[in-house]
């Protein structure tokens, strides 16, 4: 137990240290992007395919608006080449730590007018915390195939200052027009009212005009947030979902 108080005392110092413009460590390898949930993962993993190592931070069913990184986790961030969170004051606890500024991407900061704010507290169950509420920003901006676009553009401008721009380009445009495909055929749905405990709903229905109330048909999104979760498959997923549950 003696041994193990010092290398604790390091971590928790190692995590609370002023690291607002701390370099890299140099790598030998590939550039380390580091990301806090599995749909950011997905987003820099389609733009860099194999000249980045990608990790995720999420653990496997955890919830990702009440997950804490411990404190080698955070050294984790710390010593990335590029971290990439999704914004929207969805990683909370990034607001506790010293991340690096200079190399921290916010995806969803670019677009805060289209934020949603849940106008009361918000109660599902997702994950092993089960029950609990949601207050203030609704972060699941990713499930929306425009805003999701968004945060990949963002990822893409800040990977440019790692990687090489013209390797980025491509991957970025199909990307691009991938999610462009999705919005599309969500767009040609008809209108109705729909039902979910997931406030990711919130963010479709606002873009598509669908009204979600108590008697609305119950739909059951997909949030692409296991671990090796491919996004776009998620949002296949659901489309075919919503086509259901709208009857068409």
């Amino acid at each position: 137990m003696n041994g193990a108080r010092p290398l604790l005392l390091f971590l928790l110092a190692a995590a609370c240290q002023d690291t607002t413009d701390v370099v890299a460590p140099e790598r030998t390898g590939p550039p380390v992007v580091r990301v806090s949930i599995p749909p950011m993962g997905y987003l820099v993993q389609r733009l860099v395919g194999e000249a980045a190592i990608v990790e995720v931070a999420l653990p496997d069913g955890s919830d990702p608006v009440l997950w804490r990184p411990r404190a080698e986790g955070v050294i984790a961030f710390q010593e990335a080449d590029l971290v990439v969170l999704n914004g929207a004051r969805l990683e909370r606890w990034a607001d506790a730590v010293s991340l690096p500024d200079n190399r921290v991407v916010r995806a969803a900061n670019g677009f805060r007018e289209q934020w949603i704010t849940f106008e009361k507290e918000v109660r599902h169950r997702h994950g092993p915390e089960g029950e609990h509420s949601h207050k203030g920003v609704n972060p699941y901006t990713w499930i929306d195939p425009v805003l999701a676009g968004r945060q990949a553009e963002a990822i893409r401008a800040a990977l440019a200052r790692t990687l090489p721009a013209d390797k980025l380009t491509e991957p970025a445009r199909v990307l691009a027009g991938q999610f462009a495909k999705l919005d599309e055929r969500l767009r040609a749905l008809p209108k109705g009212r729909l039902q979910s405990d997931q406030p990711a709903l919130a963010y479709l229905a606002q873009r598509y005009g669908w009204t979600v109330a108590e008697d609305g048909v119950p739909v059951d999104l997909d949030l692409g947030l296991a671990r090796g979760a491919d996004l776009l498959a998620a949002m296949q997923a659901n489309l075919e979902r919503l086509t259901a549950a709208l009857g068409r």
